[in-house]
């Protein structure tokens, strides 16, 4: 709780111009990754602390199976609350857009979405305007005790999903779809997903696959304290569909610290960083770059193979990661998936 009123109160002396950016940083995977990137983003440390991606590393909250309370009215519901951006895009993509009533503060995509009430985050959920939209379903992504316990207490219907990996997103797209009356479109959708991920796989393995290190939320003047992603991610598995090898994808841990040694030690060919929502010019893109001649040694340094990726979707585990995927690839093998 302390954590939390610490960043509460972080968010309240926020200028508006820093406000925005915070919009564009949250708009992402859940709540453990975003004070991880707090930490490494020394820029943003001074405006934000709490930005970032995903969901808090080192404070994870604990791992969810997707699951539904119902002490409300049951049966196909038509005023729907979305808390996450991955929700809310998927629950569009499942043509249930009409029946939503409010959407997170940081759900952008579809242009439809933007237009809904906002309703907070998972840090900080308007309870009252909650109440207000009268809901007949909240959906949520991982834990958030605030909204659970009110649906509990007035009666509210909740459905919690987990979309953390490839598999969970298909789960849940299915979940989604057969709670909201949509589970032919569900099934559709899996299978495009599918589809256009197969193709890019099957393109990817006739060349090489190369050592990828995937950089989370760096600034510009330091590799002190480098987040990556791990393993059980979704980001992992799409960096190995698109023809990468993730040089940490033994860690256990989704979004991990590495040190200097061990990035050394793994030797990638290719950097790739991701900054979702910044618009990086030329020369901030060259500063840097310029960085990582302090591990002048590392192949992707040496052969000026370093990546830069800003799309603000390109952390959201939703129904664009086939996308995410592209770009990835593009990242990886140019000569293969170039434009």
């Amino acid at each position: 709780m302390a954590l939390f009123r610490k960043i509460a109160w972080r968010q309240k002396f926020l200028t508006p111009r820093f406000r925005g950016v915070e919009k564009v940083c949250l708009r992402q995977t859940s709540e453990r990754l975003r004070f991880i990137l707090m930490k490494n983003h020394k820029t943003l440390i001074a405006f934000l602390l709490l930005t970032g991606i995903g969901t808090v590393i080192s404070l994870l909250l604990d791992r969810t199976d997707s699951s539904e309370t119902r002490p409300g009215p049951t049966g196909t519901p038509r005023r729907i609350i979305c808390m996450s951006p991955a929700v809310t895009e998927l629950v569009f993509a499942l043509g249930c857009g009409e029946h939503v009533v409010g959407v997170s503060d940081f759900c952008t995509w579809p242009t439809d979405a933007s237009k809904k009430d906002k309703i907070g985050g998972v840090f900080n959920p308007n309870l009252e305007k909650l109440l207000v939209l009268a809901p007949d379903l909240i959906i949520i992504q991982g834990r958030c005790e605030k909204v659970t316990q009110f649906c509990r207490k007035k009666n509210i219907s909740l459905l919690q999903v987990e979309v953390s990996d490839i598999k969970t997103i298909y789960n849940d797209l299915n979940l989604l779809g057969r709670r909201l009356g949509r589970a032919d479109q569900a099934a559709r959708l899996c299978t495009e997903i599918r589809q256009a991920l197969w193709e890019i796989k099957v393109k990817a393995a006739k060349h090489r696959k190369q050592r990828v290190f995937f950089s989370l939320g760096r600034t510009s003047g330091s590799l002190i304290g480098l987040t990556t992603v791990g393993g059980k991610t979704f980001l992992s598995e799409l960096i190995n569909i698109a023809g990468g090898d993730n040089i940490f994808a033994d860690i256990g841990q989704p979004y991990p610290r590495i040190s200097k040694e061990a990035l050394l030690k793994r030797a990638p060919e290719i950097i790739i960083e991701a900054h979702p929502g910044l618009a990086l010019n030329h020369e901030e893109q060259q500063r840097l770059t310029r960085d990582w001649q302090a591990f002048a040694s590392l192949p992707a340094v040496q052969n000026g193979q370093i990546r830069f990726l800003t799309e603000e979707y390109l952390l959201i585990p939703g129904p664009r990661i086939c996308q995410t995927a592209r770009l990835l690839a593009r990242c990886i093998h140019p000569e293969v998936f170039g434009d």
